[in-house]
């Protein structure tokens, strides 16, 4: 997860604690599922050549069908402004880190240097 992705999820959760947070990701979830059925959305949503206001426009359609939150809508138009919609998986993993974090739950992961399976093969093997 790249510290940009980690920095705009924060920021929207700053700005949605603590009553909104579950709908912030709710949302983003319900846009995230869009932009991935619908190839050409997201062709369009992704294309810095496009005019920003074309890009703007569906987003807005898509905001407006799904009933998205002001601040949601908000913060995906940012996204396009800054042609950062590319990091919109890695925002939502982030923001659901946050999410999980908020109720005490962690997810475990197990971390080892990579050279630790070498050694104990050396070992192992008396060399």
């Amino acid at each position: 997860m790249s510290v940009v992705a980690s920095r705009y999820a924060k920021s929207l959760w700053d700005v949605l604690y603590p009553s909104r947070t579950k709908m912030g990701r709710d949302q983003l979830r319900s846009f995230l599922s869009v932009i991935s059925s619908q190839d050409g959305a997201r062709l369009i949503l992704d294309n810095p050549a496009l005019p920003t206001e074309t890009r703007k426009d569906l987003l807005e359609q898509i905001a407006n069908v799904l009933h998205f939150d002001p601040l949601i809508r908000n913060f995906l138009g940012l996204l396009i402004d800054g042609s950062r919609l590319d990091l919109v998986e890695e925002i939502v993993a982030a923001y659901e880190n946050l999410l999980d974090e908020s109720k005490g739950e962690v997810k475990p992961g197990v971390t080892a240097a990579p050279d630790v399976y070498s050694r104990l093969r050396e070992e192992i093997s008396g060399q």
